[in-house]
């Protein structure tokens, strides 16, 4: 099996998904499209994961590249690819399925507790954990998708469309040197201040960092099937 990483950024790559995959014997290889870089033809990969980045779906005066994403990921859709989106990789999941993407009214930053939903008690999910989060959009679940998590300041956490498309919008792969550099590049979303942002110091603690990546081998053992 191969894996592809769609970065958007250079500061937002695979953390600790890295491992995992090396651990299961996955390559992988990243598309960095923020440089220009082409997008790849469907058959050279089995498995894409669909980054996340601090442009928003709806950017695409700024960032042109995000007009040739959406028609990509819709080839990668019909050519039935196993698909993880994080983060923005799931606004733009959710987008390419007729979902509508907006502003969640609150941005959310840091260490928050995820609920899964009750309709989604056979997914490979705790009925709580704390992953990380750094957003301030959120997705509508598409049509004939189903709901599998939500937080206090954001009801749509993740979705799971057929046995193929999976969306979350937290960071499950996340590492503290990938939280450093994040808010090295991003710190002045945390400037506006909110009930869900935490500050650096309380960003950069690792003590929910062993569940959450238990919970993403979780997710992709049951997702790949291996």
């Amino acid at each position: 099996m191969k894996a592809l990483f769609l970065k958007h950024v250079p500061f937002e790559g695979p953390a600790g998904l890295g491992k995992m995959l090396d651990d299961m014997g996955i390559a992988y290889r990243g598309c960095q499209i923020y440089e220009g870089e082409e997008f790849p033809d469907h058959g050279s990969y089995d498995l894409l994961f669909v980054m996340g980045g601090p442009m928003g779906v709806y950017d695409e005066a700024v960032y042109p590249w995000l007009t040739r994403e959406l028609a990509w990921l819709d080839g990668a859709l019909k050519a039935d690819k196993k698909i993880i989106g994080i983060c923005l990789g799931a606004q733009l999941l959710a987008r390419t399925l007729g979902a509508a993407v907006r502003s969640n009214g609150v941005s959310e930053i840091g260490w928050f507790p995820v609920c899964r939903v009750a309709e989604a008690a056979a997914a490979p999910l705790p009925e709580r954990f704390t992953p990380f989060h750094w957003h301030g959009d959120t997705f509508d679940i598409p049509g004939g998708a189903v709901h599998l998590a939500r937080s206090v300041a954001c009801e749509n956490q993740a979705f799971l469309y057929g046995s193929n498309v999976l969306g979350l919008q937290f960071h499950l792969e996340a590492t503290l040197e990938g939280i450093d550099d994040l808010f090295r590049h991003c710190s002045a979303e945390c400037d506006r201040g909110g009930p869900y942002i935490q500050g650096v110091r309380e960003l950069l603690v690792a003590k929910h960092l062993e569940q959450i990546h238990g919970i993403m081998r979780g997710l992709l053992t049951s997702f790949i099937g291996v």
